[in-house]
């Protein structure tokens, strides 16, 4: 049996365009990332009322018109924390020495499948952007150039503009290596427990028959429990790696706005629910699996292959 532990799974198979804005036609001309001249900071200027583009613009911000409150973003990035705790608490050896304790993770798999996940990863990426000291600098000292509502709309109207912050690589890759650290740990995960699938099969336990029908009843009942998100903690951060993960420039732009506390723009530019199509994939071959399937040493193969590494693999494509 052991042989042939796999086998049945061989058949398992923009921003809106803003026509006060008098720079589109400059931009498109030449390329997504310009400097404004003094003409163009003009035209700008008239998006909104005059204001004094030197007071206060970070401080004390003139973006107060919006109800959405930097702890929607931080609860946001909390369900990626609460997928990265829970990867960790279904590889512990504890959590895979019976059917009962299998059965807790995979009926619960399905919970975090979900497109809030994926979406969590974008913010996560966006709050670790805001933790570097020169890239808020940078933050401030454009905001005083141009004007907090200004730069605001710039970076609605041309994601890539945040280039030209100062600080704005070195916080691209602060957030890009952190993210890599809990994706490997998630990987880890996945890994340990896909191992499991073999090594417990010389107890006789991961062999017993399963109910099936009720494990998929359940997963398809932990889709819908309220999402219940994770503080993010200090293991999350890390500062050195190989730069691969692929960040878009409009989760450097939302950064740029959760520190200008324009919330609601933030959150607008992160594209939430880009990652929908993926998480229901997920979620689907979860199924599948579970309905191939019928011992404990399968249902961990179903948990680390599609429910843990497909939707890591999901963020990863969710966040270029």
């Amino acid at each position: 049996m052991g042989k042939n532990i796999f086998y049945f799974f061989g058949t398992l198979a923009v921003a809106t365009a803003m026509s006060q804005l008098t720079i589109a036609q400059n931009v498109n001309q030449t390329s997504d990332i310009f400097s404004p001249t003094t003409t163009q900071m003009a035209a700008l200027t008239n998006v909104q009322k005059p204001m004094n583009i030197i007071a206060n613009s970070v401080n004390s911000s003139p973006i107060e018109q919006n109800n959405v409150t930097q702890d929607a973003i931080y609860s946001l990035a909390g369900n990626f924390a609460a997928f990265f705790a829970e990867t960790s608490r279904a590889a512990r050896s504890e959590n895979l020495s019976s059917p009962e304790t299998i059965a807790t993770s995979i009926d619960h798999s399905s919970y975090y499948t979900r497109p809030e996940i994926i979406d969590g990863s974008k913010a996560f990426a966006a709050i670790v952007a805001t933790r570097n000291q020169n890239f808020v600098f940078g933050i401030s000292k454009m905001a005083q150039e141009v004007g907090a509502n200004n730069l605001v709309q710039i970076l609605k109207y041309n994601p890539s503009w945040v280039r030209n912050i100062e600080g704005y690589a070195e916080a691209k890759s602060y957030a890009a290596n952190s993210l890599e650290t809990v994706f490997n740990k998630i990987d880890t995960s996945s890994q340990t427990i896909l191992q499991s699938s073999y090594d417990i099969q010389k107890y006789k336990w991961s062999q017993l028959p399963q109910d099936k029908e009720r494990h998929l009843l359940e997963v398809d009942a932990s889709l819908e429990k309220p999402l219940v998100y994770s503080d993010i903690n200090g293991d999350m951060f890390n500062n050195s790696g190989s730069d691969k993960i692929i960040i878009n420039d409009r989760i450097m732009a939302s950064a740029v706005m959760m520190q200008l506390k324009d919330n609601s723009s933030a959150l607008e530019t992160l594209s939430l629910g880009s990652g929908k199509p993926c998480a229901k994939r997920a979620f689907l071959n979860v199924k599948m699996c579970l309905a191939a399937s019928r011992y404990p040493y399968e249902h961990t193969y179903c948990l680390a292959k599609h429910a843990y590494s497909e939707t890591n693999a999901c963020s990863i494509e969710a966040l270029k």
